[in-house]
């Protein structure tokens, strides 16, 4: 795609998007009607240069909002908001694209049924961590705890091998996973916060 998609100024005020290359949209995610400039939403592009597989009204799933006003290093380029989130289950921490339902998967494997779970995706320093909750009950709680370290040790070696990162195992007790309308939010990401 030669020079790719956009690029940040020594004003770091935004990504300028390489408007001669790609036409922007700002999409509501569910409805797919385009959202005024300023509004927050998916980033939708279409390329304009590349002609063997040109990419048309492509919908990238990053949260982001569109500024059109100059840069005050004197660029007219049309300018892309920090990404905001994604607008589909996908969580991306170190590089690695983890879907949430793939853990609830590996999870299922491992004990016979997918225990209530819980994504934590932070940073320390500048390293990315995942840490995942894991709401016990009888048959992945012991009252010994070599057991537990062991239990948890294989969760974490599984899951590292299906999902591309060593995440940190945290047990919790049953109920303690927040829960809004029936359903619980999947991925708590404390890197935006």
């Amino acid at each position: 795609m030669g020079s790719g998609v956009a690029g940040e100024c020594l004003h770091r005020q935004g990504m300028h998007l390489n408007e001669d290359h790609f036409i922007p949209e700002i999409i509501d995610p569910i409805t797919t009607q385009l959202l005024p400039p300023g509004q927050t939403g998916e980033l939708v592009i279409t390329s304009i240069a590349k002609e063997a597989v040109p990419l048309i009204r492509f919908r990238t799933g990053d949260r982001t909002k569109i500024d059109y006003t100059p840069c005050p290093c004197g660029r007219t380029l049309a300018r892309l908001g920090r990404i905001q989130g994604r607008t589909d289950e996908v969580v991306i921490v170190k590089g690695v694209n983890i879907f949430p339902v793939r853990i609830g998967q590996i999870l299922a494997a491992l004990q016979g049924e997918e225990p209530v779970y819980q994504l934590i995706v932070g940073r320390e320093g500048h390293q990315d961590y995942l840490e995942i909750k894991v709401e016990v009950r009888e048959g992945i709680f012991f009252d010994r705890m070599r057991a537990q370290r062991e239990l948890i040790s294989n969760f974490s070696h599984k899951l590292a091998q299906g999902i591309g990162v060593t995440p940190r195992i945290k047990l919790v007790e049953p109920g303690t996973i927040t829960r809004a309308n029936e359903t619980y939010p999947l991925v708590i990401d404390l890197r935006s916060q």
